[in-house]
């Protein structure tokens, strides 16, 4: 992508422990060939993936690009695990900017059910951008939300982040 000229290169998102992502086929394209992601965050853990995460903005830099590393809760959301994350990236340097992922309601549970979409839960959302921006240290950070145009799920993720100094948001 860098190489074809695009100036922000994204990470896939990772998580603190492996995750598998979703079984099954994960891609789908809908009636006007809209192609649709079921993966799920499969991610080999931030430990694992870390070297590689490094190896990337070594070699986007040089092409004149920036990463943006993703992070995300697993199967359940755990606050702390964003703060742990981010860090981790922050004191190796391992990005540009530092994206939580607090979106992705496509996340199958063992159970069969999916995974509830943290952005939707503004008490939760505003605990996970405390700890992504706390743990990016002086790193830019990025948030994820999911696509709405739901006022009542917009506005107060907007002003979670305004309020916590969040540079970047994606929808």
């Amino acid at each position: 992508y860098a190489e074809a000229g695009m100036r922000i290169i994204p990470s896939g998102s990772d998580t603190v422990l492996k995750r598998n992502g979703n079984p099954g086929d994960n891609f789908y394209c809908d009636e006007d060939g809209n192609s649709i992601n079921a993966l799920g965050i499969p991610s080999p853990g931030i430990d694992v993936a870390l070297s590689e995460i490094k190896k990337m903005r070594k070699e986007v830099n040089k092409l004149g690009a920036q990463l943006w590393a993703s992070i995300s809760a697993g199967n359940t959301f755990i606050a702390d695990e964003y703060y742990e994350m981010a860090h981790l990236l922050e004191q190796n340097n391992a990005a540009d900017v530092i994206g939580g992922n607090f979106s992705c309601g496509n996340m199958a549970l063992p159970d069969g059910t999916y995974k509830p979409i943290v952005c939707y839960d503004i008490g939760a959302f505003e605990d996970g951008v405390v700890a992504l921006v706390s743990g990016a240290g002086n790193k830019k950070t990025e948030v994820k939300l999911t696509p709405t145009t739901e006022r009542r799920f917009l506005i107060p993720c907007v002003e979670v982040c305004l309020k916590h100094g969040v540079d970047y948001i994606t929808m």
